[in-house]
Formats: C-alpha cells, sequence, structure tokens
C-alpha cells in the first residue's frame, strides 16, 4: 500500500499534508516507529518525518510500503510559481543534496504521469492556479531508498508554499500518484532537455501518447551518462522501458553521438522530440 510522506520542516509539506487530513478523509493512525501517522479509507498511510526529506535514506525499511510519495516543497532561483513531480538521484560525483553519488533511486513512472495528469487537471480548472508553471522536473538530489518513490512540489517560494490552491492540487497528485498503474502505459525514459523538460512533459501530457516518463537525464549531465547509469535508468524507473525521448535541439552533436550510441548498446529505441 502507498505512503504520502511529508517533513515537519517544509511549510508546503506541512500545507499539503493539511488538505489530505480536511479533504481527503486522512485520520489519526497512531505513530509509526515514532512518525505521526494517518489513513484514508483506502488503506495509504500519510506519515510525517521531522527530517528534510531529501536526506530521508532508508525511511521505507521503517514504514514498509511499496510506493512514497514526498509532497513537498519546490525552490528555484526564478521564484516562478511551479507545481512539478520528478524522480530522483545524482548524476556526478557529489551528493551535496542527499542521496549517493552517481546513484539513481528507484522511481514509478507511472506515479509520474499520474500526478502530472491531476496537475494538469487542477491548473485547467482552479482560477487560483493561474501563472503556476505544471512541468516535470529532471532526476536530481536525494535521498535513497530502496522502494520505488517520487515527488510531488510546490513552488516556487515561501508565499506559494502555503497558499490553499497549491496545496490542494499537490494533494490531489499525490493520491492519483498512488492509484495503481494503467494498463497500456509505456514507460520510457528522457535524455537532454533543460532542468525543466518542457518537451518530456508535453509528451507525458498529451492526449493519447500513453507515455510515462521515469528517470531523465539533462543536457548538462549527459557527459556523465555512461553505461552503468544508463542501466540504472533502464532498471530503476519503474517497469521495462520501450522507449527513450531524446530531446534532439537541446544536445550539442557529440551528446547526440553519445546518448545514441548509449540507447543502441542496451537496445533502446527512441524518438526525437
Amino acid at each position: 500500500m502507498p505512503a504520502i510522506v511529508y517533513s515537519s520542516l517544509d511549510p508546503a509539506g506541512k500545507n499539503i499534508a493539511s488538505r489530505l487530513k480536511s479533504a481527503h478523509g486522512f485520520a489519526p493512525a497512531g505513530k509509526i516507529r515514532g512518525m505521526p501517522a494517518w489513513r484514508n479509507g483506502s488503506g495509504i498511510m500519510l506519515a510525517e518525518i521531522g527530517t528534510p526529506a531529501i536526506t530521508a535514506d532508508y525511511l521505507d525499511e521503517a514504514i514498509g510500503t511499496d510506493l512514497i510519495v514526498f509532497a513537498s516543497k519546490h525552490k528555484s532561483e526564478s521564484g516562478k510559481p511551479a507545481l512539478t513531480a520528478h524522480a530522483c538521484g545524482n548524476w556526478g560525483g557529489a551528493a551535496e543534496f542527499g542521496g549517493r553519488p552517481r546513484t539513481l533511486a528507484p522511481t514509478s513512472a507511472h506515479s509520474i504521469k499520474a500526478a502530472m495528469e491531476s496537475l494538469a487537471r487542477s491548473s485547467a480548472s482552479d482560477p487560483a492556479l493561474a501563472g503556476f508553471d505544471v512541468v516535470m522536473e529532471c532526476t536530481h538530489h536525494g535521498p535513497l531508498l530502496k522502494t520505488p518513490f517520487l515527488f510531488v512540489e510546490i513552488g516556487s517560494t515561501e508565499r506559494e508554499w502555503q497558499l490553499p490552491g497549491p496545496g490542494a492540487a499537490v494533494a490531489e497528485a499525490c493520491l492519483a500518484a498512488c492509484a495503481p498503474a494503467r494498463e497500456g502505459v509505456r514507460v520510457a525514459i528522457g535524455v537532454g532537455g533543460i532542468h525543466y523538460p518542457r518537451e518530456f512533459t508535453e509528451e507525458v501530457l498529451r492526449k493519447g501518447s500513453g507515455l510515462a516518463v521515469g528517470h531523465v537525464c539533462p543536457k548538462y549531465a549527459v557527459e556523465l551518462l555512461d553505461e552503468g547509469m544508463m542501466a540504472q535508468m533502464l532498471a530503476k524507473s519503474g517497469g521495462a522501458v520501450m522507449l527513450a525521448l531524446v530531446c534532439w535541439k537541446s544536445l550539442k552533436p557529440g551528446g547526440r553521438e553519445k546518448a545514441l550510441s548509449l540507447l543502441n548498446a542496451f537496445n533502446v529505441p527512441y524518438q526525437k522530440v
């Protein structure tokens, strides 16, 4: 059974959790290894941790679940209001924001797709979300877990983190991410693009595409991509990867050649976007 987790140190997480408790039937369920917990009628758990989410390594060992959805804040230099979802991991040799160097975490492309679709629906129907960008992020930051997980976030400043509209939208997206995987959806990975890969987001949200994207290696990390990292992208995206989306224009010729060589080595077909 899935679990939604938020940090008591995170104002956005607390905002999202309050919407889950007030509008989605999460009732107190005591404590799990010292963590306050709630459950809804479907058995989905909501848990509060006292540490930053990005450093909650091996939290899954305490909770015992098959999927974790972190309800979290998002922070960006631009400060642009945003609603996002993404997989986690580190491409390089440093792990400044949790996790381990050159290690991707297991995720669920199906859950990321469901969360993004929910955020898009909320954005289209709620005037309070006017001006919010709905976009996936590339794979970045910790924690490191053995259980598949994703982050669903409110960005990008203290003001947005505490607004009721975004809190309600992300609460619904977290629940959507907990739903069983839909049949007929193809799992893909993404290579190229910027930190906010709009091209991949559009494919995930395009009606009838049937694509769910798990791990995304942005253009600034393609130089770090090798067989080991590609193997992790394929093994940890939440299902058999059927396709790679390649943001062609974002990559220099050398980056394109490298990406295609690796995809060919693993017999993964690709689609330019």
